[in-house]
């Protein structure tokens, strides 16, 4: 826990959420959706409501900068989906904003991006290896 960032906990959870073996993942954020672009400063930007694939695209476009106080943000939820994909476990990243944000999406509303999952669930230890393990 002493080596973890701020901005990592979407990472962390979306371990947690594979060891556990959970159904689904909701990562609530200031930010309500994924979009092509940064809504705040691109007005063009077009929402992406639903994720089935993690592309290098789709991971390069959530790059962001990072500063003092945030590091990663729609990239780190990318990565989380991709360990939530590759588990087996469906995610949404939503706003934390509004009422009844989780109950909403666990009733099946369209809220935020989903993260569909594909028919390929990695073994345990495939997972750990591909996603819990760091190289040095």
């Amino acid at each position: 826990i002493d080596e973890l960032k701020y901005g990592e906990n979407d990472t962390l959870s979306a371990t947690v959420a594979s060891v556990i073996d959970a159904d689904i993942l909701v990562i609530l954020s200031d930010v309500a959706e994924l979009y092509t672009k940064n809504p705040q400063v691109c007005p063009e930007a077009s929402l992406i409501r639903e994720v089935r694939e993690i592309t290098p695209e789709l991971e390069e476009l959530a790059k962001g900068p990072e500063t003092a106080f945030a590091t990663g943000g729609m990239y780190t939820k990318i990565q989380a989906g991709k360990i939530a994909l590759g588990s087996g476990i469906m995610m949404v990243v939503a706003s934390s904003a509004g009422e009844n944000v989780v109950n909403k999406i666990l009733n099946g509303e369209e809220i935020g991006t989903v993260f569909i999952l594909n028919e390929k669930k990695l073994q345990v230890r495939t997972r750990w290896i591909a996603f819990g393990a760091k190289v040095s």
